[in-house]
């Protein structure tokens, strides 16, 4: 650096003075300089407790961990009443859900929508709910190394403050699934996002992967998801289902049309907790209240079945009429896959709660159920569970037992590979 420059740059020079004995350059003395420093602690001191009083009574940002829906009798009534309203819907289905707008009333009583949603969701006609488009709010989880995330949107309401392609690109996904898609973390740390930077290669050009996936949602909400975002005419679409709970999410919306949905399974949650208070509700709303649900109601477990085949089968015909690749995939719940690093003495619990070898390996088997029923149909269903069982490091939030940033992680690593095997550029979509 030129030498002009640089002395420009120096802090000035402190011209020192012999030491007469004072405090001070100034002259002031030690009792005066001893007033200063207590006015200063105090002055710190008050601006600290002002700052501690508008934190305390400022509203807490959005947790993002499990919340339970508390319906109140009024509430469980109107919705009963609303569902024996309806023309029963057929008994067996064929290729199709019976699928309707839900009225505005029903829709806030059994969706997160309304004066009790703190994460900005929105009715929808289409996919019920989704999230308020240009969303932008801060999702506290203190197991998140940053310890919580910016939860943003675009115009969509589809996760990511991106706005979609206008051009399309060489190769656009869109992926579907519940909160474990949605993601328990910040947009660029799910593994739809990650997808991108995976496949840029492959694709040999751009590569865009949307996000549709929310806190809740099961198969009505996919299908409505898949009908609603068509039109951006992705090539390749993935279907995420969580194995942990997707099968008893899907029985309310079922029931309602079927005009038989009852207060039972509505209350659930609530039950459930009153009866294991010592249970975290992670560990209750991603793995057990399925378990508990089907132990209780065995007769539902083919009607479980049923509902996720046949709107597995819609999506599907949806997807081979418009030419879109159609990849379902397990999302496995983490006693599955890692029990051994889960925060819970998982014996412990088997115990206490009674649970049998074949309600242990509920998921399991409703999966195996469903995958075998979609060969059928010469539907493959991915499986990750080799993957994630090699896994040395954990998976899932503790508590919580979301994907965490690393689970994440390690299903866009194995999800770009399966993609890479089978989309081609160039050859008719199945």
């Amino acid at each position: 650096m030129p030498g002009a420059a640089a002395a420009e740059l120096r802090p000035p020079r402190i011209q020192r003075k012999p030491y007469t004995g004072r405090m001070s350059p100034t002259g002031s003395s030690p009792r005066r300089w001893h007033r200063i420093l207590v006015r200063c602690a105090l002055a710190t001191v008050s601006a600290g407790l002002a700052v501690a009083l508008v934190w305390s009574i400022r509203p807490p940002p959005p947790s993002a961990e499990i919340r339970f829906a508390e319906r109140t009798d009024t509430q469980m009534d109107t919705v009963e009443r609303r569902s024996r309203e309806l023309a029963p819907a057929p008994t067996a289905l064929r290729r199709k859900l019976p699928r309707a707008a839900l009225p505005l009333d029903v829709a806030t009583i059994l969706l997160p929508i309304g004066e009790n949603n703190p994460r900005g969701n929105v009715y929808d006609p289409v996919c019920y709910y989704r999230y308020q488009p240009h969303l932008d709010k801060y999702v506290g989880l203190r197991w998140h190394p940053d310890g919580g995330w910016a939860l943003r949107t675009n115009a969509r309401g589809l996760k990511g403050a991106r706005e979609v392609f206008e051009t399309r690109p060489d190769l656009r996904i869109l992926v579907v699934g519940d909160s474990h898609v949605d993601g328990y973390c910040a947009d660029e740390e799910t593994f739809a996002r990650r997808l991108e930077g995976l496949l840029a290669e492959h694709a040999g050009g751009t590569v865009e992967c949307l996000n549709a996936g929310h806190g809740g949602y099961a198969f009505y909400q996919y299908v409505g998801a898949l009908e609603l975002h068509a039109e951006l005419e992705p090539h390749v679409f993935v279907l995420a289902v969580y194995t942990g709970n997707d099968f008893v999410e899907s029985l309310v919306l079922r029931r309602y049309y079927a005009g038989i949905l009852e207060r039972g399974i509505l209350g659930e949650n609530t039950k459930y907790r009153a009866e294991y208070p010592w249970l975290t509700g992670g560990f209750l709303g991603q793995y057990l209240r399925q378990v508990l649900h089907f132990r209780a109601n065995p007769q539902n477990e083919a009607i479980a079945v049923e509902t996720v085949v046949v709107a597995c089968l819609e999506m599907a015909d949806r997807c081979r009429e418009r030419g879109i690749l159609f990849l379902p995939m397990i999302l496995p719940s983490a006693p599955e896959v890692q029990p051994d690093r889960i925060d819970v003495d998982f014996a412990a619990v088997v115990e206490r709660v009674g649970l049998t070898p074949r309600d242990i390996f509920s998921a399991a088997r409703l999966t195996q159920e469903w995958t075998a029923a979609l060969a059928t149909h010469g539907i493959e269903v991915l499986d990750p569970r080799p993957h994630l069982k090699a896994a040395r490091e954990p998976l899932f939030w503790p508590e919580d037992y979301h994907l965490s940033v690393a689970g994440n992680a390690a299903i866009a690593t194995w999800l770009a590979a399966e993609i890479e095997q089978r989309w081609q550029p160039d050859a008719p979509k199945r």
